[in-house]
């Protein structure tokens, strides 16, 4: 995927030899401190001290420039004052270094974005990959290589298969502290800074590659190449690699901090959502989201992640069954049904009060009968609808599940299920947890986390398995115009098969009148004007007309209106009235991810579902997968339950079909559909408006 493929990328994590570019005496500055990270990780390699002011730096020859070092080294690490930085990386590519890791900061975050693009230029012209400005660097945990300043590299880190990327220096070591603290090893760890160079897709090119990183984790504030996003999340769904993203700015305020951090600014939250949704790509909200996403995706190995979204529940009380139930419904988990024979042979251990349908409510007889537990969960999770289990428990735990946990790893080595244990109130001791963790079974305090966790699991599989059909090139936009009049807008969409009502165009009132009844009553009146874009605001729609005299009076009424506003050469439209559910569809071209077609309800649904039902689809598409979008979420729910039944979701799609190829074609920024009234037979388009 990387246009310079010709530097392996895996050097960058093992270099066989190292300068320090503004080293120092001692641990005080962060040029001390990163030859200090090296020797106390034991780096086997060699590291050049250079600075001109020391003949001697750690018990090593210092050099007063690294064009002084017989051998170049593979990789330099350069921490000097921003106006002194481009001279030494012009050095490092002239003394043939592969690598320059540049943690200096004062670049693009300050508005010196010529220096990153002078940066840039000098790694082109010497071949050399650049990471950086303002990084803090790379460990390699297994190879022991530690080379950055981040107080990260204070701690043990263990080796393992997680690896963290981040563009934020401090929250990519919070990423790693907080791993170690929870007993999760890593086996790689970047921070990209300003990626004046090499950047995190593509950092997080070379993760998915690498068949010992288990999982990834991120956190991104803008990723510029939204479609080499794509191409890397659909590599991962092969690879079997999942990767979690904390998306950070996505915020007006958010934003202003991210431009000050790095210089980035990003697309919307919304489009950013949809990315990594289609992507398989899990969206953390907050630390805490990462934190508890760690105990899923490093206690499970990719093979016994959940098969589907089916989920049996066995608790200790009725009253988390409800709070699980609703976690449920609202992470997108089922409770499936459980076989009648597997709800008897629970109703025979359970009192009246229980509940043996799913979620399974065992009551405290849990607690008195030890042996309840061995006898109720094989049947429950063999079950065929069932792909995990969850088992909550309460005060006294730990006494029932440590007696029935070998009955639990049974289960799970049976079944190729998982099962996570909830321990609400009493928390198990470090030997029963370390023995939960070490037979795959992820423990948590809250129901409801371990819902939302189970949810990610199920929903990366399903990507897995069904990839989405993502167009991995941005298509090239034509030369239409889309500033034209109405009749010019509606011609040309009406050309690309987008269903368009039926009109008339008059400058009269004796005219409106007549094209009323040429289309046949009721009819829309409108003003139209050039350079008139926002109708509304002007009062200048008139709906439902069902006389002739109705619709004299509304042409009478919207001359007056352009008369008054000044509008030159306003004419009237008068439109066929078409009575249906009403959606918009807004066309933008984004920074990062090109074009995007955006289809949400209209009319009065739009004040109460707001953004929440709206569906981003990325374009080009195929037909089928545009039809899946429409129908799989909630736009899809609200088309099902609204009051018109049998909507045809067939006419939406091929009038949303239709205008995509009217917006690609043309080389707008911005296009607004609104709204276009769905009906049983079909979508028809009422308004165009271009921005």
């Amino acid at each position: 995927m990387s246009e310079r493929a010709e530097i392996p990328l895996e050097e960058l994590f093992t270099p066989s030899s190292v300068a320090v570019i503004g080293a120092s005496t001692g641990r005080e500055s962060l040029g001390g401190r990163i030859i200090g990270y090296l020797d106390d990780n034991d780096y086997a390699g060699t590291v050049y001290p250079v600075n001109p002011k020391y003949d001697s730096l750690h018990g090593r020859e210092c050099y007063g420039s690294i064009l002084d070092i017989a051998d170049p080294p593979t990789a330099a690490f350069v921490m000097l004052p921003a106006p002194l930085v481009i001279d030494a990386v012009r050095e490092c590519g002239e003394a043939g270094v592969d690598y320059v890791i540049i943690g200096s900061s004062g670049f693009g975050e300050t508005g010196r974005d010529d220096s990153e693009q002078e940066l840039k230029a000098i790694a082109d012209e010497y071949d050399m990959r650049i990471l950086g400005p303002n990084s803090e660097g790379v460990i390699n945990t297994p190879e022991q290589i530690a080379l950055s300043f981040s107080s990260v590299c204070r701690l043990d880190l263990e080796a393992d298969g997680l690896a963290v990327v981040s563009q934020s220096g401090g929250m990519g070591g919070a990423f790693l502290q907080i791993a170690a603290h929870a007993g999760v090893g890593t086996r790689k760890w970047v921070t990209t800074g300003n990626e004046a160079d090499l950047s995190l897709l593509d950092i997080l090119e070379n993760y998915v590659e690498d068949p010992e990183v288990s999982f990834v984790v991120t956190l991104v504030e803008a990723v510029g190449d939204g479609r080499r996003l794509f191409e890397i999340g659909q590599r991962a769904l092969e690879t079997g690699t999942p990767i979690l993203t904390l998306k950070i700015g996505d915020s007006d305020l958010g934003k202003q901090a991210t431009q000050s951090h790095t210089g980035r600014m990003s697309d919307s939250g919304e489009v950013y959502e949809a990315a990594l949704r289609e992507t398989g790509i899990v969206q953390l909200n907050s630390v805490q989201d990462y934190v508890d996403a760690l105990e899923a995706f490093s206690t499970l190995d990719m093979p016994q992640f959940p098969d589907g979204p089916g989920l049996s529940v066995i608790s200790a009380s009725g009253g988390s069954c409800a709070l699980i139930a609703d976690a449920c419904e609202e992470y997108g988990v089922d409770l499936p049904s459980l076989p009648d024979d597997v709800r008897e042979q629970i109703s025979e251990h359970l009192p009246e009060y229980g509940s043996a349908s799913n979620p399974i409510d065992m009551t405290g007889k849990i607690m008195t009968d030890l042996d309840l537990l061995d006898t109720l969960a094989g049947s429950v999770i063999r079950s065929p609808s069932v792909d995990a289990m969850l088992l909550q428990v309460g005060n006294t735990g730990p006494e029932y599940v440590r007696p029935a946990r070998e009955t639990i790893y049974e289960l799970i080595a049976e079944t190729g299920k998982p099962i996570v244990v909830v321990f609400t109130g009493g928390w198990p001791d470090e030997e029963l947890l370390a023995d939960l963790h070490a037979h795959g079974v992820p423990v948590y305090q809250d129901p409801v986390t371990a819902v939302r966790e189970i949810g990610h699991l199920a929903e990366w599989t399903e990507r897995r398995r069904n990839p989405p059909p993502l167009a991995a090139e941005v298509p090239t936009a034509g030369d239409l115009s889309l500033q034209g009049g109405w009749e010019e807008l509606a011609t040309e969409a009406t050309e690309r098969g987008v269903d368009v009502v039926p009109y008339r165009l008059t400058q009269s009132v004796d005219g409106t009148v007549d094209a009323a009844e040429a289309l046949g009553y009721p009819v829309t009146v409108k003003l139209s004007a050039p350079g008139l874009k926002h109708k509304t605001e002007l009062g200048g729609v008139r709906t439902d007309r069902r006389t002739e005299r109705e619709v004299r009076a509304a042409a009478d009424d919207l001359l007056s209106t352009a008369e008054r506003e000044g509008l030159t050469e306003a004419s009237l439209l008068i439109q066929e009235q078409v009575d249906g559910f009403e959606l918009v569809c807004g066309f933008l071209d984004t920074a990062e991810f090109g074009p995007v077609m955006l289809v949400g309800p209209g009319g009065e649904y739009v004040e109460l579902f707001d953004e929440t039902a709206r569906e981003t689809v990325f374009l080009p598409t195929e037909r089928e997968y545009l039809r899946d979008r429409l129908t799989g979420g909630r736009l899809g729910h609200i088309l099902d339950n609204n009051r018109r039944h049998d909507l045809s979701v067939d006419a939406l799609v091929d009038t949303l079909e239709g205008l995509a190829a009217f917006y690609i074609d043309s080389g707008e920024s911005e296009f607004e559909v609104n709204p276009v009234v769905l009906t049983d037979e079909r979508a028809v388009v009422v308004d165009l408006l271009a921005e």
